[in-house]
């Protein structure tokens, strides 16, 4: 029988890595599941009425929902910078997007920065990533110049469907016909065009998804999975057979993002099927979460929601970068708990570091998050005070959590402080009944930017044209 050339890829590089890093037996499964412009409000467990998420849904109700989960930047590439490296994105010039005109030019790696894939490698994990990337163009900051083994991946954003029409894609009345730009930005390990010519990407993924992990029926070491959907991200795009599904929903745009997030819902489904069938699912750490918030209509806009959160995709109120994240490991999590404490997407590498047994470098800046996990989730999580700075060619923000209090500065000139317990929905500033607040937050937020560059590399560029 000829052997899956992807299945054959993977077993190659975990053989050729020797077995002197091999972790310990014990050492769990990791599989990192990131959404795309999923909002706060958009599954079933955070409150979603008109949505179907019960895959989600379950590993929640069998897990750890957290409430007060934030991302790095409320943007994309900035944030998923932040989560694969494990220090703020600023350090290393990735504040935002990059501007169109430079993207070829410009990607996170700076020769010296490691993500948690490189070092769950040398743990011994084999690793794999699956779905979209977004972290620049050039060479030495694609996935398998970056720790992982095996990669089904595009760099940027793509369509869903890969019709036969060499790549028209129709959304809401208006084509565009980019031949052969779509499926070209599918690739592999060796850079190579990954063949893509029918079917729903978010299938597609799944799949490549589920021949990575069934690679333990031949290799026993454990495994590091990043499965980054596009979904539910603009274009909106989902098969007519799931879109009639929800045809309660009276908004064409939000029943199709509805159909989006079913179709992710449904193939994290068969991902789970396959762990149960190859006898690992227990002993497999799940963590899911959206890389920000829904955006606001507009460009771009997907008809997902925020909730009860102010703000939107792009700024820095909570409903730009406080996402839904759910933690799920059997084997070890007590089932049906909250943490109800804020914590932010730095803390997964040295979480899943420590889960593999391994240390985190001291140049990380998140914290490891399982002793307020393990046995049951305590009452308050790690002291550790959270910072974003976000400063794009159309934008400059900042803003600062400690503890109950949250600072944020949504332009320039101005101020406002909120006490998130009682105020989620950041809707009474208090800036000025609580003036010591203010300043002391105000304070840290300027010492913490002192460290950082000026601002991202590719605008010191565009400055000097």
């Amino acid at each position: 029988m000829k052997m899956n050339p992807w299945l054959l890829t993977c077993l190659l590089a975990v053989f050729s890595a020797g077995t002197a890093n091999a972790a310990v037996p014990q050492s769990p499964n990791i599989i990192l599941i990131l959404s795309d412009d999923q909002g706060y409000g958009d599954l079933g467990c955070y409150g979603a009425k008109d949505l179907d998420t019960p895959v989600i849904d379950r590993l929640a109700a069998d897990g750890i929902r957290f409430t007060d989960a934030h991302v790095t930047a409320p943007q994309c590439g900035p944030s998923r910078c932040g989560l694969m490296t494990g220090i703020h994105q600023q350090r290393l010039g990735f504040e935002a997007n990059v501007d169109d005109k430079y993207a070829w030019s410009f990607g996170f790696q700076d020769g010296k920065t490691t993500t948690v894939a490189a070092l769950l490698k040398d743990a011994g994990y084999r690793t794999g990533m699956v779905g979209k990337w977004h972290l620049g163009e050039p060479l030495d900051s694609q996935p398998f110049a970056n720790g992982f083994d095996c990669c089904r991946y595009m760099r940027g954003g793509m369509g869903y469907f890969w019709p036969a029409n060499l790549g028209e894609q129709q959304t809401w009345g208006q084509k565009s016909h980019k031949p052969g730009w779509w499926g070209d930005r599918f690739r592999n390990e060796k850079d190579e065009v990954v063949p893509w010519t029918e079917g729903y990407i978010t299938d597609v993924f799944t799949d490549k998804a589920i021949e990575f992990v069934s690679a333990k029926k031949t290799d026993d070491r454990p495994f590091f999975l990043y499965l980054a959907y596009n979904a539910p991200h603009w274009r909106l795009e989902a098969p007519q057979e799931i879109i009639d599904r929800f045809a309660t929903i009276e908004d064409p745009v939000r029943r199709t993002f509805a159909a989006m997030v079913k179709s992710m819902d449904s193939n994290i489904g068969r991902l789970l099927a396959k762990l149960d069938e190859l006898g690992i699912r227990d002993n497999t750490l799940i963590v899911f979460l959206s890389d920000n918030g829904a955006p606001s209509s507009g460009a771009g806009y997907n008809a997902g929601s925020n909730g009860p959160l102010k703000g939107a995709k792009g700024s820095l109120y909570e409903g730009g970068m406080r996402v839904p994240m759910i933690f799920n490991w059997p084997a070890r999590l007590k089932a049906g708990q909250v943490a109800e404490w804020p914590v932010i997407s730095l803390d997964l590498l040295p979480t899943f570091l420590a889960v593999a047994g391994a240390a985190t470098p001291e140049e990380k800046d998140g914290t490891n998050l399982l002793p307020g996990l393990l046995p049951e989730v305590a009452g308050k999580g790690p002291a550790h005070v959270l910072r974003w700075r976000y400063l794009t060619s159309w934008a400059r923000q900042y803003a600062i959590r400690d503890g109950d209090w949250k600072l944020v500065s949504p332009k320039t000139g101005m101020v406002e402080l909120y006490r998130m317990s009682d105020d989620i929905g950041e809707q009474h500033d208090l800036s000025s009944e609580y003036p010591e607040v203010r300043d002391r937050l105000s304070r840290d937020l300027d010492t913490w930017m002192d460290t950082l560059p000026e601002r991202p590399k590719w605008i010191d560029k565009l400055h000097g044209e």
